[in-house]
């Protein structure tokens, strides 16, 4: 079976398989096998100063919608909060977000709980509380000043100190730094810290399949299972059937047939030089759009 790779970039991403590490799927053996989307950067230290500090940005600071948006009640509201973070952590904001986020930011979408997560590891056991607790000041502040009770709901889960502020519950276990959507899903991702002892989403041979096409330093790099999806159903139009219209299929060059029969697609987000390059991988095989 080929690879149909769409390019979304001026640039050629040349997509090599890689042997991967233990390391390299980490998040990944933290997630139950479930999870139908994931996404991850695993250089997010690094790739924040590669976006921030890229050529291209002063042509974007330079758009009339940029510089609305400097001037606007949004942006203050955003820098009071910035301001807020940096008194607590004693850095400024780029340096804590690349001091968190030195060993990767990870995403999922559990199918099973329908319900997502976010995951940030750092090798600092100091600077992770440090920056919990100031998550937890953030959220105390909110309350307040809508004059609501303290809106922090304290949970132990297997001796893990888990806090709940409406729909979103975070916890520190390990290195790891836990947000969920649901208590299914955190204590999963607690269950998998602890003791490993079900089957995760780096067990799973199409996630294995798909991320052994990633290359060796993504910006960013994003999985979705298309298969469990379609079966469940979502996205008919885009995911299920053959393309309705010949004359589209003939101009994306067979990439909605391929959708509708890929068992996974990968999007992945490089850098290089003065481009940002974006680029769609699918799985192909020539019956889906000739059969």
């Amino acid at each position: 079976m080929r690879k149909f790779v769409c390019f979304l970039s001026s640039t050629l991403i040349l997509v090599v398989p890689v042997s991967l590490s233990a390391e390299e799927f980490a998040a990944a053996r933290l997630l139950p096998e479930s999870v139908v989307i994931y996404a991850e950067a695993p250089f997010a230290g690094d790739s924040l100063g590669d976006l921030l500090d890229h050529p291209q940005r002063q042509k974007i600071e330079a758009l009339p919608k940029y510089q609305e948006w400097l001037e606007g009640e949004e942006r203050r509201q955003l820098m009071m909060g910035v301001r807020f973070i940096e008194a607590q952590l004693g850095m400024p904001w780029r340096r804590a977000i690349e001091k968190l986020g030195e060993g990767g930011v990870y995403f999922a979408l559990d199918g099973a709980s329908r319900s997502i997560a976010i995951l940030v590891k750092s090798d600092d056991a100091a600077f992770l509380k440090k920056s919990h607790d100031t998550l937890l000041d953030l959220v105390r502040a909110d309350g307040a000043e809508k004059r609501k009770s303290d809106p922090l709901k304290s949970i132990d889960y297997r001796g893990v100190q888990a806090f709940r502020a409406d729909n979103i519950r975070f916890a520190i276990s390990g290195k790891w730094l836990i947000l969920a959507s649901s208590d299914a899903l955190g204590k999963s991702i607690i269950d998998h810290i602890l003791d490993d002892s079900e089957r995760s989403l780096a067990q799973n041979d199409r996630f294995r399949t798909a991320h052994a096409s990633r290359g060796a330093a993504p910006l960013a790099w994003a999985y979705a299972d298309l298969a469990t999806i379609r079966s469940a159903g979502i996205a008919k139009p885009l995911l299920g059937g053959k393309a309705s219209d010949p004359g589209a299929e003939l101009i994306f060059g067979g990439v909605l047939n391929t959708l509708h029969n890929a068992p996974f697609a990968t999007v992945e987000l490089t850098s290089e030089g003065s481009s940002i390059d974006l680029a769609l991988t699918l799985p192909h095989d020539p019956s889906w759009t000739h059969g």
